[in-house]
């Protein structure tokens, strides 16, 4: 497909600059806005709308997932989750690009997983560009260490490496090692 036939989701999802204020987009980002309120909006004894609710807004949820209010995300069909997900208070995830987290993950509260980047050239930022990247968090990760430090880190990196596109870096959470305060070891760039 060449770059003028795709769209502006298309290019996000691919990791190419896009235009987040595209029309399609903005739709997109109402969408998960109104259904994060209204789950945000429940109470504890309304397991079955939390459920209902998480199911329209995730791209792909698995079987006993747990996320307590409140909850944000930029669209919410970019996140894949496996079995047994626990996200704690707080929670926040820009998912312009994918976001696929295994089974059995339990992030702790203030938690902050962010795809979105700008580009670090001031030209095309002020073009209203913004690029993405994909994240994945293996099974059985356990910390409350994947947050703004961790973001901080990959742009350290990907600034480091002078790749504007970072179609190069990609943020990969593995295995969860047995003490959380060494969480930073599991971080690797594929």
């Amino acid at each position: 497909m060449s770059e003028l036939s795709k769209t502006e989701k298309e290019k996000m999802l691919a990791g190419e600059l896009y235009f987040a204020a595209d029309p399609e987009l903005v739709g997109l980002r109402k969408n998960a806005a109104r259904l994060t309120r209204l789950y945000n909006a429940t109470t504890e004894e309304e397991g079955d709308l939390r459920s209902r609710l998480l199911q329209e807004l995730f791209g792909t949820l698995g079987e006993k997932a747990t996320i307590e209010p409140p909850f944000r995300c930029d669209y919410g069909l970019n996140i894949h989750s496996g079995d047994r997900l626990y996200l704690n208070y707080n929670c926040i995830i820009l998912d312009c690009c994918e976001v696929r987290i295994g089974n059995d993950v339990m992030l702790g509260p203030n938690v902050q997983l962010y795809t979105a980047y700008h580009p670090t050239d001031p030209h095309i930022r002020l073009m209203g560009l913004e690029l993405a990247a994909p994240i994945e968090i293996g099974d059985n990760v356990s910390s409350p260490r994947i947050s703004r430090l961790t973001l901080w880190l990959w742009e350290i990196l990907v600034e480091l490496s002078g790749n504007s596109t970072q179609k190069a870096l990609k943020p990969v959470f593995g295995q969860q090692p047995h003490r959380t305060d060494r969480f930073h070891q599991s971080l690797t760039f594929a």
